[in-house]
């Protein structure tokens, strides 16, 4: 009886640890459909994660993805503006990490070299300077460092 009652435990346990395992955020499902090639589903969940990110590297996460859909689509000025909210983001995770690590430098790399660079090469494509100081007002406006203060893990 002992048997089978632990028996019965441990499958009830691992189910359990399976189904925890097995949900998905909404990142992870506007990342999928982006990957997928639907940017039009992925939309709405991306939006839910920028409505509420939960951490700033959820929020990077989303805002590149963002970018990569407009660019996709040829939206040159809105590509721009998520992939630098991403830029923004993301630095700012990087400065206020409380703990550096591998994906400290990652992230690093990230901020610093891969996202400009996809900026750089979208500036010629809006063609304006005054449009991408715009842009860029417009998403310091939005993300302003008390906004990102939020996610601070150290004590304030």
């Amino acid at each position: 009886m002992k048997r089978i009652l632990f028996v019965a435990m441990m499958m009830a346990t691992a189910f359990l640890l399976t189904a925890c395992g097995a949900q998905k955020t909404e990142l992870d499902i506007g990342q999928q459909m982006v990957r997928d090639g639907d940017c039009a589903g992925a939309a709405p969940h991306l939006d839910a994660v920028i409505a509420s990110p939960g951490s700033a590297l959820n929020l990077a996460h989303a805002y590149f993805s963002k970018g990569k859909c407009a660019e996709l689509a040829e939206n040159y000025p809105e590509a721009y503006k998520n992939y630098y909210a991403a830029k923004v983001v993301g630095c700012y995770a990087v400065a206020h990490d409380e703990m550096i690590s591998y994906n400290t430098y990652a992230r690093s790399e990230y901020c610093q070299v891969t996202i400009p660079r996809k900026l750089q090469e979208l500036e010629p494509k809006i063609g304006d300077k005054a449009k991408i100081e715009h842009i860029e007002g417009e998403v310091n406006n939005l993300l302003t460092a008390e906004y990102l203060k939020r996610f601070d893990k150290k004590p304030q």
